[in-house]
């Protein structure tokens, strides 16, 4: 990619990776974080356990896993300073079976709610009727009285500013100026992130743990509570 964006000057190079890192001017690094709406999960599971023990199964501790672990930790511990958390990594983008027997193992060991990053943790919780939160996909409908809801991410805003940025340097002559250090991403407000529906939750899930995340939701959306983008190593006590 780097050689192609060298060549040639005039086109422009969209790429997206959780550890891809731009070499500025034509090469414009995009990502999608969904750091916002994780920590709402997690305003919602710290209030929903009764263990204070939450799970969270993961596929790699990249920085596109990393940072819906570290947000939705901070979302349940800002509501819940007691709570703990079992965090494990399958190593594996799709093993459903591997997720779904590292969700029990959790559940043995104490945790009455699963974070399932990858598909498959929620199907443990749905055996156990218990709680989980799903991830990067509305999947309700495959365990509707378990899964309360997941993160979504969404490119359209980060396409089209792709597009406008193109235009712009086609039309006008203006430089491409990538960064050289930072993705182009959007926050929830702006349309790169979002919260699936509640469905059934909305009518079940208790007064006071619905208010508190309605709360904090809209101050997310009008930008007065910034949710800490953290990339980096789940670290729990």
């Amino acid at each position: 990619v780097d050689t192609l964006i060298g060549e040639y000057p005039e086109l422009i190079f969209p790429v997206t990776a959780s550890n891809y890192y731009p070499v500025g001017g034509n090469g414009y690094w995009i990502q999608n974080y969904a750091h916002e709406p994780a920590y709402l999960c997690g305003i919602i599971a710290g209030q929903m356990t009764e263990t204070n023990q939450i799970g969270m199964v993961a596929g790699f501790p990249y920085a596109s896993v990393n940072h819906l672990l570290n947000a939705f930790v901070a979302g349940a511990q800002s509501v819940n300073p007691d709570v703990e958390f079992k965090n494990s990594y399958i190593e594996s983008w799709w093993d459903p079976v591997k997720a779904k027997e590292t969700a029990l193992a959790q559940i043995e060991a104490g945790a009455d709610i699963i974070f399932s990053e990858r598909y498959g943790g929620f199907e443990a919780a749905r055996d156990k009727g218990m709680l989980a939160f799903a991830a990067q996909a509305d999947v309700h409908d495959l365990a509707p009285e378990t899964i309360i809801t997941a993160p979504l991410m969404y490119w359209d805003p980060s396409i089209a500013n792709m597009i406008e940025v193109w235009y712009d340097h086609e039309m006008n002559g203006t430089a491409y100026a990538a960064s050289a250090d930072e993705p182009v991403f959007f926050l929830m407000k702006d349309g790169g992130s979002a919260l699936a529906p509640l469905y059934n939750f909305e009518d079940s899930l208790p007064a006071d743990v619905l208010a508190s995340y309605e709360d904090v939701k809209a101050q997310i959306m009008d930008g007065s509570f910034t949710v800490e983008l953290n990339k980096g190593p789940v670290e729990l006590e």
